[in-house]
């Protein structure tokens, strides 16, 4: 345990120097004061390891409701104080992003949840989704939707890993077919009508519950065209559209997406050197301290360089993983979330620079300038830590 301890730690040190090069560098290219701000989140992050890697996480399960509630009250205090986009909370001269602050006080709570139930059918599942429902619904109106589906996302995880009945989780793997068949009507269609031959003849797994299941598994699919029309803000629509055909406005909408392929194409085998890349230095490439990254990294470090990353990240999430499944009860969920969170994260955010999924914003962990998310997923390494110790 102890070994895999370090190896973590090692690795987050690793991937972090990674990050200080990278602001170090987008700083100098565009002479902005970036580097010294996150030079302070990470030492200041640092001290929060070495304070809490040793700390005996409790099993509150009294207190864990308490914490679900608290989490809420700063997600709605922020929509209610805020004005304009409403993900940051400022405190005298002090700001931080509420839905980054509130996930260590959600993912113990839901850990809680999950692993006190040893089986569920349909209503619990229900129940402990509208538990989930509800972070994603006040991060959605932010608005902040990558923030948001991490809630969703995380029940997905935790529906799989529990001891709930196998009707329960092919309900929900439908559903999130059904979600994503829903941007093109011809194959959704096509799925609409396979999952209702399979909800009519699948009798070993759905028995006599199928105008329930038919509905469920309709119903996302269903719904999206309204939340991408009435729910979704203009720039998100975009992000989407522009995902889906970035060549469609390549000076406009797709602007973000194209040049953040060319920087990284740009960057070939060895890379341009450190300090020479050109994207970010004559402005091409956005948000090179923060979504893009990934991408400014990959122009000045090549091929090489970004798969040394890629591979650090990969150990990483194998490391916390594997420490998850050694694990049992709360303490197994709690560390899959934190393994949830950060690869969600990672995921997202690689994702949408290369092109795999729409952009969302998401930073990506322990590299990305950004105090708050840099700040929590360390305390949230850290925890995971001391679980391991």
């Amino acid at each position: 345990m102890k070994k895999r301890k370090y190896r973590i730690f090692a690795l987050y040190l690793l991937i972090s120097f990674a990050g200080l090069l990278n602001i170090y560098s987008v700083s100098k290219s565009l002479g902005i004061n970036l580097f010294y701000k996150h030079l302070t989140a990470f030492l200041l992050a640092l001290i929060i390891f070495l304070i809490f890697h040793r700390v005996k996480i409790p099993e509150w399960k009294e207190l864990s409701y308490l914490f679900y509630i608290i989490g809420i009250l700063m997600l709605l205090l922020v929509l209610i104080k805020e004005q304009g986009v409403k993900r940051w909370f400022h405190v005298f001269n002090f700001s931080f992003q509420v839905s980054d602050a509130v996930k260590p006080l959600l993912i113990y709570f839901f850990s809680i949840l999950w692993a006190g139930s040893k089986r569920g059918g349909y209503i619990k599942s229900f129940y402990f989704f509208i538990l989930h429902l509800l972070p994603f619904i006040l991060i959605l109106i932010e608005p902040d939707l990558g923030s948001a589906t991490f809630y969703i996302f995380l029940y997905g995880i935790f529906l799989l890993y529990s001891d709930f009945e196998i009707k329960v989780k092919l309900l929900f793997f439908f559903a999130f077919l059904s979600l994503l068949f829903s941007f093109n009507f011809l194959i959704f269609l096509i799925f609409s009508v396979l999952s209702l031959l399979f909800v009519i003849f699948g009798k070993k797994f759905v028995m006599n519950d199928k105008l329930f299941l038919t509905f469920s598994i309709m119903m996302p699919g269903l719904v999206v065209p309204f939340i991408f029309n009435n729910v979704l803000k203009e720039y998100q629509r975009k992000r989407i559209i522009y995902f889906l055909n970035p060549s469609k406005d390549p000076k406009g909408g797709g602007w973000q997406l194209l040049q953040g392929k060319l920087a990284i194409g740009s960057g070939g085998i060895t890379g341009k050197g450190f300090l020479k890349g050109t994207h970010k230095s004559l402005a091409f490439l956005p948000a090179a301290h923060s979504d893009f990254a990934f991408a400014s990294f990959a122009e000045e470090f090549g091929f090489i360089g970004s798969l040394f990353l890629l591979l650090f990240y990969f150990l990483l999430l194998r490391e916390i993983l594997s420490l998850s499944f050694g694990l049992r009860g709360f303490y197994s969920f709690f560390v899959l979330g934190i393994f949830s969170s950060i690869f969600y994260s990672f995921f997202l955010n690689i994702g949408g620079v290369i092109g795999l999924i729409p952009l969302t914003g998401i930073p990506l962990p322990f590299f990305s300038y950004g105090g708050t998310n840099f700040l929590i997923h360390t305390f949230l390494l850290s925890l995971c830590t001391a679980i391991g110790d």
